[in-house]
């Protein structure tokens, strides 16, 4: 993965944060890593676990890279509670662990995402999707960085297959622009 993020790095000059899950067993060195192969940023999930766990992984991370910005992924909507009150203990924990950004991926209705904004009193990254509001009431609400994800690349398979489809079943090409 990190060769990969290298790769990515060098080939642009906007500055790259990249995935880089829970750390792969060793988050502080994952994060030295990361930066030093120019990475600017990481992802770090919490994976359900526990987070006072996560909370020593942040903080041993933000003590051995201060520069690179942490976004703390909270999983309890991908596989865990999926309770509000439960991402929003974390988010907190999380920012005051050192993290620059909370990351509750998988939170999709605004409501519950202007509390948790509300209530974690530090930046909040939401995962766009179909179910999450738009840009405009993310912002109104202090959302302050928005991830697509896989999304862009999952939306082009989307259209590749509905050609395809077209093309063996009707012999047509209207998806061709």
């Amino acid at each position: 993965m990190l060769d990969a993020v290298a790769r990515i790095a060098a080939a642009v000059e906007l500055p790259v944060t990249a995935d880089l899950e829970a750390g792969y067993g060793d988050a502080v060195a994952t994060a030295r890593a990361a930066w030093d192969v120019g990475v600017v940023g990481l992802n770090l999930e919490d994976g359900n676990g526990p987070a006072e766990a996560h909370c020593e992984r942040i903080a041993a991370v933000r003590a051995a890279v201060p520069e690179l910005v942490v976004n703390a992924r909270i999983d309890v909507f991908i596989g865990g509670s999926g309770e509000l009150d439960e991402a929003i203990e974390r988010g907190s924990a999380y920012l005051a662990a050192g993290a620059d950004c909370i990351y509750p991926i998988g939170l999709a209705d605004g409501a519950a995402i202007e509390r948790l904004v509300r209530e974690v009193g530090g930046p909040v990254n939401v995962l766009a999707s179909k179910e999450v509001p738009p840009v405009a009431e993310l912002a109104r609400v202090g959302v302050r960085r928005i991830s697509v994800g896989s999304g862009l690349h999952t939306a082009s398979l989307a259209t590749a297959r509905a050609g395809a489809d077209e093309l063996f079943e009707h012999g047509t090409y209207g998806f061709l622009p």
